[in-house]
């Protein structure tokens, strides 16, 4: 899928602070994501195409920040007050509040990769049918 030290660069960490172990962790919860939204996708990561790896790689960032962070999944902001005893969490749109996401970007990223292939089936038959014979005055003959 990518490795620690591509991960390291993405969310801009010296590779030395990066925990192996949770990016592991989430690197598989991410596999399973994914392919639970594109179920074509092989079962091997490392033949997905360029656009499902972004996506992984962005989606464990994600994960790996917000469990870094000690906030609840998908806060994207808190407030607090002193005197009023108050706390104001805001949500990612599209997050959930324990594991990993996939953001509206990320499901445009995987339209092309896999789910459902659209397709038609064509209901109609093979041949035109010949028109029945019809009598009118005239006599007997086609429409």
């Amino acid at each position: 899928m990518f490795t620690v030290d591509e991960f390291a660069a993405y969310i801009d960490v010296p590779v030395d602070e990066v925990n192996e172990p949770s990016v592991t962790a989430l690197q598989r919860e991410a596999r399973v994501l994914l392919r639970g939204f594109a179920p074509s996708l092989p079962e091997d990561a490392d033949l997905w195409p360029e656009s499902a790896k972004v996506v992984a790689l962005r989606v464990v960032a994600r994960g790996y920040l917000q469990l870094s962070s000690g906030l609840p999944g998908g806060v994207t902001s808190v407030s607090h007050s002193a005197e009023g005893f108050s706390q104001q969490l805001g949500f990612e749109s599209g997050s959930s509040q324990a594991g990993l996401w996939l953001s509206k970007q990320d499901k445009q990223l995987l339209r092309g990769v896999g789910g459902s292939k659209a397709y038609s089936v064509d209901q109609g038959p093979r041949e035109r049918p010949q028109a029945p014979d019809v009598w009118s005055p005239a006599g007997w003959g086609r429409w």
